[in-house]
């Protein structure tokens, strides 16, 4: 009797052993999910706020330019866009919880804590 419970433990630690391996495995496995979805998300984020950015400077220079034509005073269009992107600046510092933060938070908390059932679906 006492060899067969020495068998059985014997044949369980080898169980748990096994079984904690593919544990910390799948564990390496989520991880790796998890940071190669933000990694591309960042990537997406960086090129997609390049793009944006170049796309408002351009527009920014037409409009100073069209602005100048319009007022006929060198120098008008400009300031005029530079005042409306320090308003846009200030408003994005005041609203910056509501607007980015808040955005942001939730976002990271969709990417580690969703159910991969509802992925499957």
């Amino acid at each position: 009797m006492l060899d067969e419970i020495k068998e059985i433990l014997e044949n369980g630690n080898d169980e748990v052993k096994e079984l904690s391996s593919l544990e910390i495995r799948r564990t390496k496995l989520i991880i790796a999910e998890i940071c190669s979805e933000v990694f591309v998300k960042g990537i997406l984020f960086a090129v997609s706020f390049f793009f944006i950015g170049t796309i408002l400077f351009f527009l920014a220079m037409g409009a100073a330019f069209f602005l100048d034509r319009i007022f006929d005073v060198p120098g008008t269009g400009f300031f005029l866009i530079a005042a409306l992107f320090v308003l846009t600046l200030f408003l994005f510092f005041h609203f910056r919880k509501k607007w980015v933060e808040s955005p942001i938070v939730r976002i990271f908390i969709n990417i580690l804590f969703r159910n991969k059932t509802e992925d499957k679906i």
